[in-house]
C-alpha cells in the first residue's frame, strides 16, 4: 500500500495485487465497461492503431473516469476525492492500472490458508529417471475444466472474469495427510465439482496474488505437460524411422 493526502488527512492506495481481493477484482469489470471509448483505445490499443485524437471534452472525460477508479480503490468518498490535487490524482490513477490488466507472471505458493483451511495445488512426482510428472494426480475432468476457464484474460476490460472464483477452487484443494508414520505427507483431497462450486465462492475473498498463481500454475504446468507429450512423441517417431532403416523399409 502507498498513501496520499488529501486536505491534511492521509488515505492508502493498494499497489500490487496482494492488496486487492478476488470479488473486488472482478467488480471492477462494470467500472472498466463505462472507461470512455478513446481512453480504452490508449489503454488497450490495437496493434499498428493510430492513437485517438483528443478534444477538451475527452479530457475532462478522462479524469472524471480517473475519479471514479481512484474512489473505486481507495473507498474514499467521492466528496473527498474531489478535493484531490489533479497531479495527484494522475499519479494514483497511473498505480491503480495495474488492476486493469492481468500479469505477465506471478509466482504460485503450493499452499495457502484461508479462514483458518490449509489448500494445496495438486502436487509433481519425480521419477525415478528425475524428471517431474506434471500434475501427477489431475484427472482428465480437472485439467480440461481448468483449460477452458484459463482462456481470454489477458485485458480485464475486454474479457469475463466470472471463470476465476471456479479456476482458483479447481486447483486449490483442501489438503488431507496420507501415508503413515515417517512416510505421512500432505497432499491436495481429490477434484470433486461439488466440492470446486463450494470453494469458489469461499475464495471470493482471497488476495489476487493468489488467485493469479493458481492461473499461472495452470498455464506453467500445461506448458510442461503439452511439451512433454510432444518430446516423447517425436523420439516415439524417430525411433520408428531408425528401425524401418535398419531393416530396410520405405
Amino acid at each position: 500500500m502507498i498513501q496520499i493526502t488529501i486536505s491534511d488527512k492521509r488515505y492508502q492506495i493498494p499497489d500490487c495485487w496482494e492488496d486487492v481481493t478476488m470479488r473486488k477484482t472482478i467488480n471492477s469489470q462494470l467500472l472498466l465497461k463505462d472507461m470512455p471509448t478513446k481512453l480504452k483505445e490508449l489503454t488497450y490499443p490495437e496493434k499498428d492503431a493510430k492513437p485517438p485524437k483528443l478534444t477538451q471534452a475527452d479530457h475532462k472525460e478522462f479524469l472524471d473516469f480517473y475519479l471514479k477508479w481512484f474512489v473505486y480503490w481507495t473507498g474514499v468518498s467521492e466528496g473527498i476525492s474531489k478535493k484531490i490535487h489533479l497531479e495527484d490524482l494522475k499519479r494514483a490513477y497511473e498505480v491503480l492500472t495495474i488492476f486493469m490488466y492481468a500479469p505477465n507472471d506471478m509466482e504460485h505458493r503450493e499452499t495457502i490458508t484461508h479462514k483458518g483451511v490449509t489448500y494445496m495445488l495438486p502436487s509433481v512426482e519425480r521419477l525415478v529417471s528425475g524428471t517431474d510428472k506434471h500434475m501427477a494426480n489431475a484427472t482428465y475432468e480437472e485439467f480440461v475444466e481448468g483449460m477452458q476457464l484459463s482462456t481470454g484474460l489477458d485485458k480485464l476490460a475486454e474479457e469475463d472474469l466470472s471463470a476465476l472464483p471456479l479456476l482458483t477452487a479447481t486447483f486449490y484443494r483442501e489438503a488431507k495427510l496420507v501415508g503413515w508414520w515417517r512416510w505421512k505427507r500432505a497432499e491436495a483431497c481429490a477434484y470433486d465439482e461439488e466440492g470446486t462450486k463450494r470453494r469458489a465462492e469461499l475464495f471470493m475473498d482471497l488476495p489476487m496474488s493468489d488467485v493469479w498463481g493458481a492461473y499461472f500454475f495452470l498455464c506453467f504446468h500445461l506448458e510442461r505437460s503439452l511439451s512433454g507429450l510432444q518430446t516423447s512423441l517425436k523420439g516415439k517417431v524417430q525411433g520408428i524411422a531408425s528401425l524401418k532403416g535398419l531393416v530396410g523399409i520405405q
